[in-house]
């Protein structure tokens, strides 16, 4: 016989937080679910399209991550933030896919948005990167991919997971220090680059 849900799991509240609903779709909850799908997919996908730069396989990528979270659901801990642990997933899931396709790209959308400016690092390096708002798209993308690999995948985790650098330090599991410093030298090498590229 299949194990009862427990009461407060078959109402899935708009305000329920991620590691709530994750605890209901432990419990096999599909509403929860459906509720983490709704709030994360567009995150997810617009973080994988970014570094890989193709659509279609960030349409599959994207499911893929959506997948592993129902298989692996019993391993979720609370301890944990949710966004922390499915941007995990997802990044190590978009690396697979980068490696059978040997090439690694990243765009620009969020980028160009201006949305991105983290008030986390020196001031001055935020108001340099209004440049790259306001720069030529194609002179982004060509500043961006002479980014090392490191500076971009930090960079691109503080875009779209929205999270601290303490929760984007665990997802790429490297020390709090070394996070900001990545994200710091991306910036500010982008900003550099664009500049120059402008003022040519």
């Amino acid at each position: 016989m299949k194990k009862p849900q427990p009461l407060d799991s078959l109402f899935v509240l708009v305000t329920d937080s991620d590691e709530k609903l994750m605890k209901y779709v432990q419990n096999g909850n599909k509403k929860a679910l459906e509720k983490l799908y709704e709030r994360y997919k567009g995150k997810i996908f617009n973080f994988v399209v970014n570094m890989m730069k193709d659509q279609k396989q960030a349409e599959e990528v994207t499911q893929d991550v959506f997948i592993k979270i129902i298989k692996s659901s019993a391993r979720f801990s609370d301890q944990y933030k949710f966004a922390t642990w499915i941007f995990t997933i997802a990044k190590n899931t978009t690396l697979d896919r980068i490696k059978k396709k040997k090439e690694s790209t990243f765009g620009l959308d969020a980028l160009e948005s201006g949305n991105y400016v983290d008030q986390q690092v020196d001031d001055s390096v935020n108001i340099e990167m209004d440049a790259i708002a306001k720069a030529d798209r194609e002179i982004v993308e060509k500043c961006l991919g002479k980014l090392k690999y490191e500076q971009k995948e930090a960079l691109m985790m503080r875009v779209y997971s929205e999270e601290s650098y303490e929760e984007i330090s665990r997802a790429l599991d490297k020390s709090l220090s070394s996070v900001k410093s990545l994200i710091n030298r991306a910036k500010v090498a982008l900003n550099k680059c664009v500049t120059e590229c402008m003022e040519a």
